[in-house]
């Protein structure tokens, strides 16, 4: 039998992550007649864990920072691989904060991705799309070589969208055109 990892309380009283596995030997008219197996104290694994997922989230929160950066104005960096699952939180994210707040421009910063998949490409459209649909303009910048090769090989329509070189570039366009 492997059972699930469990809680039990030592005799000292501290709180152990147990992870146990046991086999039962029958006789001939099928009755118990020996039991082995182990069991293990995972409490450092169950920490280490637990300890990697609030990294892992925290990287995830810190990876797409949304920040107002003008009145009107949000910017979102977007650091590391850009998977599919990553590209919709940012979205929804995105979405929410232009739909509680008064912004007319948000500017998506892609200086710092390493790499965009398909999904994730049609996703960015999609978020353009649906920011336009809020009231709100998009404005890419920082896009990179790789990237760029990526969005053009993959036929994403970006006609319209306004692209600058550095973030620094786009608020200045986008703060100028506000005035």
């Amino acid at each position: 039998f492997e059972h699930a990892p469990y809680r039990i309380r030592h005799a000292d009283g501290r709180l152990l992550w147990i992870y146990d596995y046991t086999v039962v030997l029958r006789d001939g008219e099928g009755k118990a007649t020996h039991f082995y197996g182990y069991i293990m104290d995972i409490s450092a694994r169950v920490a280490t864990d637990e300890q990697l997922h609030r990294q892992l989230e925290l990287v995830d929160k810190l990876g797409a920072p949304i920040l107002q950066v003008w009145d009107g104005v949000l910017a979102v960096t977007l650091i590391g691989l850009l998977d599919d699952a990553r590209a919709a939180r940012v979205t929804e994210t995105l979405l929410a904060r232009v739909a509680s707040s008064k912004t007319h421009d948000a500017i998506i910063d892609l200086t710092s991705v390493e790499v965009i998949d398909t999904a994730t490409a049609h996703h960015l459209g999609k978020m353009i799309r649906a920011l336009g649909l809020l009231g709100c303009r998009a404005v890419v910048s920082g896009m990179s070589p790789e990237v760029a090769q990526i969005l053009v090989s993959l036929d994403v329509d970006f006609g319209a969208l306004r692209i600058h070189r550095t973030l620094a570039a786009a608020l200045r366009a986008v703060i100028a055109r506000g005035q």
